[in-house]
């Protein structure tokens, strides 16, 4: 059996201030409802992060341990279904020590400052 894509009419409604597009109007607003805060941090930026694995006692993201990071690229997040902060600003980060070649995204808040 052949699976038929049928093009449709479809609309989304925008939030202005980070971008994110929603099939609801109401997620739209209550997207647009939340304040935007300046990035602390440039692309190219050398910082400090936190690295994050998943603890098989305690269920915690956070293991203490840190390591260094040059921010590639940054945007604002739109509304999360995981509790994350609205509006939170995230970063996509290239590290430079043992995880060097991979690229990991964090939050604001889980980078410890610019080297």
């Amino acid at each position: 059996m052949l699976v038929k894509t049928v093009a449709g009419k479809t609309e989304f409604y925008q939030c202005e201030k980070c971008g994110h597009t929603y099939p609801a109007m109401e997620k739209a607003l209550l997207c647009e409802s939340n304040p935007v805060t300046p990035f602390q941090y440039k692309i190219g930026d050398m910082v400090l992060y936190e690295k994050q694995y998943q603890s098989y006692h305690a269920g915690s993201w956070h293991d203490g341990s840190t390591d260094r990071a040059v921010v590639e690229d940054r945007w604002i997040h739109g509304l999360s279904e995981k509790g994350e902060p609205a509006h939170g600003n995230m970063y996509k980060l290239r590290p430079v020590g043992e995880g060097k070649g991979l690229i990991i995204t964090r939050f604001e808040d889980q980078i410890l400052r610019k080297m």
